[in-house]
């Protein structure tokens, strides 16, 4: 499953937040080698993966974080294994082409400070 979250802009650049969903099952997936291996690659077949992943813990959960070269910007992915599915959440973390990135990025960092997961019964 995949979310977008864009806001509605007259002029300028609109910021988006795109959450994306994969099914996981079991509990042997390592996430650092999950986002290695599921990586945007360039036409030529090669990773899009800027730098190296770094860990982070948020509002109690466990994230992997990298940055993936967007041709024109560069997106921020963090990846979380919750149950039985691998969470992503991706924004722009540099964009020559967005006056307001900085604005952007204070939303995306309060989105994160409050995101969380709950449990769902049937």
């Amino acid at each position: 499953k995949r979310f977008s979250f864009e806001e509605v802009v007259k002029d300028g650049w609109p910021g988006s937040i795109r959450i994306v969903v994969y099914p996981a099952p079991g509990n042997t997936i390592d996430i650092s080698q999950w986002v290695v291996d599921h990586a945007p690659k360039n036409p030529a077949g090669e990773s899009l993966l800027v730098g190296r992943i770094t860990e982070l813990t948020l509002s109690n959960v466990s994230w992997s974080v990298a940055s993936n070269f967007a041709f024109d910007s560069r997106e921020r992915v963090l990846v979380s294994k919750q149950g039985e599915f691998v969470v992503m959440i991706i924004f722009d973390e540099q964009n020559p082409n967005d006056p307001r990135l900085e604005e952007h990025f204070a939303t995306y960092n309060q989105i994160l400070s409050t995101f969380k997961f709950i449990e769902l019964t049937p």
